[in-house]
């Protein structure tokens, strides 16, 4: 079955190893990905795969081989294929950002040419992702109530959304 993202096909073999690793960090409870190679007939295929921490992993070990370029990156989250800012900031430099997970895969593709106006913004709200990290443990912690906590959520998941809505193009991946 051929899958379409943008102007590429994504190989069979390339879904699969996504399905793979989304099935695998299950499992292992650890982020695991790669880059997204295009190769010179404009396929995307899977780069080496990199296993990471818990919540996160370092796309920096991501490597294509000497004939691909990177066109997006990979990786898992355990329970759902949202993306966290971070993941949306360096989908927006590459172009592609993949999300999977055991339940499905989702794509977030770049709509325009890059920007640094737009990279600011969504380094913005990056920023406001990370008090709500902050907020979240103040919640946990008895510090502040169920009110507070979800008034203070709800504004950034606005954000976020926005940033989405905006910027990138969804696209689920089915296999």
């Amino acid at each position: 079955m051929t899958t379409k993202l943008n102007s590429f096909t994504i190989a069979d073999d390339t879904i699969r190893a996504m399905e793979h690793l989304s099935s695998l960090t299950f499992v292992t409870r650890s982020e695991h990905g790669f880059n997204l190679c295009l190769d010179r007939d404009n396929i995307i295929r899977p780069g080496n795969v990199c296993k990471g921490e818990k919540c996160s992993i370092d796309v920096s070990e991501f490597n294509c081989k000497e004939n691909e370029r990177t066109v997006g990156i990979f990786h898992t989250h355990d329970e759902q294929s949202n993306p966290s800012m971070s993941d949306l900031s360096v989908g927006y430099l590459v172009g592609i950002s993949c999300i999977g997970n055991p339940k499905d895969i989702k794509c977030y593709s770049r709509k325009k040419d890059i920007d640094g106006i737009v990279y600011a913004d969504i380094k913005n709200v990056k920023y406001k992702e990370d008090q709500i990290s902050l907020q979240h443990s103040k919640w946990k912690n008895k510090e502040i109530n169920n009110r507070e906590y979800t008034k203070i959520y709800n504004k950034y998941k606005k954000e976020a959304d926005r940033i989405i809505n905006s910027y990138f193009k969804e696209q689920k991946i089915n296999y």
